[in-house]
């Protein structure tokens, strides 16, 4: 699948190649590390992660507001020849963007890796942190952002990696397990 062009300064030793998700060098190797085949995973935001996060999980569930980017990752889905283990969701952005998510992953069992890198970052992160299972994953990209800092807030109590490359931030937060 052809995703847009990366400027130059999003080389493959820092923000993946172009099959890879737009995260940090880190937290790419990082996530390839810990998700496992039996994992729900619940992603806001479709993009090269989409089928990146579709090959290593046991289900995907995917928001994503923006037509372009949803019939890119619909494409990139479907050539995957994965037809059981993800669905696409579009939604505007309102409320049901973020709990609409919510509901079509939870109905595929608890949500063992939440992916915040769509709209309404600090309010999916809010929102999905009472769902996420303990012990759970919750990545947020780009977390440098000023209008993140209420998520950061949000996830303060939660053991943190932070991955920084030098163009932005990605956090990978775990929820704690007596929560």
């Amino acid at each position: 699948m052809n995703w847009p062009a990366r400027p130059e300064v999003h080389t493959p030793d820092k923000t993946g190649r172009p099959d890879e998700p737009w995260w940090t060098r880190d937290a790419i190797t990082w996530m390839d590390r810990h998700l496992t085949g039996d994992m729900n995973v619940l992603e806001w935001g479709a993009g090269a992660s989409t089928p990146w996060l579709a090959r290593r999980v046991g289900y995907l569930t995917t928001m994503e507001h923006g037509e372009e980017w949803f019939e890119r990752a619909g494409q990139a889905l479907r050539e995957l020849d994965l037809p059981d283990r993800w669905q696409l969701v579009s939604r505007p952005l309102c409320p049901l963007y973020i709990s609409e998510a919510i509901w079509y992953a939870q109905d595929h069992g608890g949500i063992d890796a939440a992916i915040v890198d769509g709209r309404m970052r600090a309010d999916c992160c809010e929102r999905v942190m009472q769902d996420l299972k303990p012990g759970g994953i919750l990545l947020l990209d780009n977390a440098e952002r000023k209008e993140y800092e209420r998520a950061r807030r949000l996830l303060s109590d939660w053991p943190v990696l932070r991955t920084d490359n030098g163009i932005w931030r990605t956090d990978i937060f775990t929820k704690p397990c007596t929560q």
